[in-house]
């Protein structure tokens, strides 16, 4: 599966937005609803993840969802796979 790595030199904020959550870096900000709090709480808090390590009750395809948008955004980006030699 897709591992998702925070981009280099992008430092994420999180602050809580009533019951919801917002995610900063750069000039960028994005707002979720509070089912997305668990998720976006371990994207700031974790350099690498795949969508299936999100935690909360978000389905594979948001928990990707996610993934994507912030790796379209520039947060994120896709993680190569450690080559086997």
């Amino acid at each position: 599966s897709t591992r998702f790595r925070r981009r280099p030199g992008v430092e994420l904020r999180r602050e809580v937005d009533g019951d919801g959550v917002r995610l900063r870096f750069h000039e960028e900000s994005v707002a979720v609803q509070p089912p997305m709090r668990p998720a976006i709480e371990h994207i700031a808090e974790h350099t690498s993840f795949t969508a299936a390590e999100l935690p909360g009750d978000l389905s594979l395809d948001e928990r990707l969802a996610l993934g994507l948008a912030l790796l379209e955004l520039g947060a994120l980006q896709v993680d190569a796979p450690a080559s086997h030699a």
